[in-house]
């Protein structure tokens, strides 16, 4: 899988290869990447994104940066299905 190919072409050869394994669940974990609505849509209630802060609050990148520039003395991370 090579990101340099572009969006679609990627996410094409990620589903097959996720078809090939026969995978019934994606986890992306630091992945920095908004994938495709038709991908989201295809992979419905399949995606589990790991998000390093807690959402609402603190999203996008440098989610513990901005918890401790508001003070915040919890830090933690979400968990939630990736949708369209």
């Amino acid at each position: 899988v090579d990101p340099a190919k572009g969006k679609n072409a990627y996410e094409a050869d990620l589903e097959g290869i996720l078809s090939q394994y026969g995978a019934e669940l994606v986890v992306l974990a630091r992945y920095m990447q908004v994938m495709s609505s038709d991908f989201c849509v295809r992979w419905d209630k399949k995606i589990i994104n790991i998000h390093h802060g807690f959402l609402p609050a603190f999203k996008g990148a440098r989610p513990y940066h901005q918890a401790w520039q508001k003070g915040v003395k919890i830090i933690g991370a979400t968990g939630h299905y990736a949708t369209a």
